[in-house]
């Protein structure tokens, strides 16, 4: 009885405590809001004064101490959502005195403030704090890693490429598409240089894979021999994939053999994508193979089969399956009304 007597005045206290302890937490958060709406009030229109006036012969005529800097850039990055332009170059200019005590937070030892610090001097910081975010780069946090990574690429700081490139190795968990659009937003220009790392054997599996991406939405006409090479060498399923749709956009007939060699693959989504990109690198002699695939069945399969039918010039081919009764009916249908 008293052990039980005991059990409830301690679980008593503990929700007391939690209670308390939601309180003071709430407590120091309206403090905090309060503080920072009261300071936003106090800058707002002196700011927006200095902003407006396209001479701008001062310095920005608001008073901000050390301990008030943080309230101060994030106030800062708050009004890039609603500023462009000439109004943009001035909310740099307002940072600029206290981006020094920002980039002492790079060094932090806690990831989030690294990561505000990094994206602060991203925004406001540049090109003086460029080397912050090349630092960035090799962060342990892969959210610094990627604050780093679209700040450089946002700022065409293309002489820092090849460090960019060998950063992909750590967002194994970042979707291929994106990271390739990030690169491909860069131009034309970086064509060559993601080549070479495309080819180079120092370069891991995954980061070629994302290479591959960038490289077709580039629509690079020089990559369909080393999309065959690099095909070659590897057995890495997403390589794989990626390399036969850099064919299907970038490859010649000269590239057809290694094509045909995996429509015979075990495995069945590199099977698929190589029938697909076969349609834009074979010829008739390859009808039988694409038939074949048709009519064996499987949806995803006989899509790709049907498609690379038509591509190749193979009508009547599709015209007598449109007739049957067979289940690659359908799919021919689509391939033929296709444009």
């Amino acid at each position: 009885m008293i052990a039980l007597v005991f059990v409830s005045v301690f679980l008593l206290v503990l929700a007391l405590g939690f209670m308390v302890l939601a309180i003071l937490l709430w407590l120091q958060n309206e403090l905090e809001s309060r503080k920072l709406s009261g300071l936003k009030s106090k800058w707002q229109n002196p700011l927006f004064d200095w902003i407006s006036d396209s001479k701008r012969k001062s310095a920005v005529p608001v008073l901000v101490s050390p301990d008030q800097v943080p309230y101060f850039v994030d106030y800062l990055l708050e009004l890039t959502q609603r500023f462009h332009g000439s109004a943009m170059d001035a909310l740099r200019l307002a940072a600029e005195p206290h981006l020094k005590i920002v980039a002492q937070s790079v060094s932090s030892r806690d990831p989030y403030t690294r990561a505000w610090a990094v994206r602060v001097l991203g925004i406001f910081g540049l090109p003086r704090y460029v080397n912050a975010l090349r630092k960035g780069l090799r962060d342990s946090s892969p959210v610094i890693r990627m604050i780093s990574f679209r700040s450089l690429i946002l700022f065409g700081y293309l002489e820092y490429l090849d460090e960019m490139v060998s950063s992909l190795s750590g967002f194994s968990e970042w979707n291929q598409n994106f990271l390739a659009s990030l690169l491909s937003t860069l131009g034309p220009q970086v064509a060559d240089n993601l080549r070479q790392h495309f080819v180079s054997p120092q370069t891991p599996v995954q980061v070629k894979s994302v290479l591959a991406v960038a490289l077709r939405q580039l629509n690079d006409a020089k990559s369909g021999p080393l999309a065959e090479k690099v095909l070659q060498k590897t057995s890495d399923r997403d390589l794989l994939i990626s390399c036969l749709r850099l064919l299907r956009s970038s490859g010649t007939s000269e590239q057809s053999d290694a094509v045909r060699r995996l429509c015979l693959s075990n495995d069945f989504a590199v099977r698929a994508q190589a029938i697909r990109t076969l349609g834009s690198l074979g010829n008739s002699n390859d009808i039988p193979l694409l038939k074949r695939a048709m009519d064996e069945g499987n949806s995803w399969l006989s899509s790709h089969a049907a498609f690379s039918l038509k591509q190749i010039g193979a009508l009547g081919v599709l015209e007598a399956a449109a007739s049957s009764p067979g289940p690659q009916k359908i799919f021919a249908l689509q391939a033929l009304a296709e444009k």
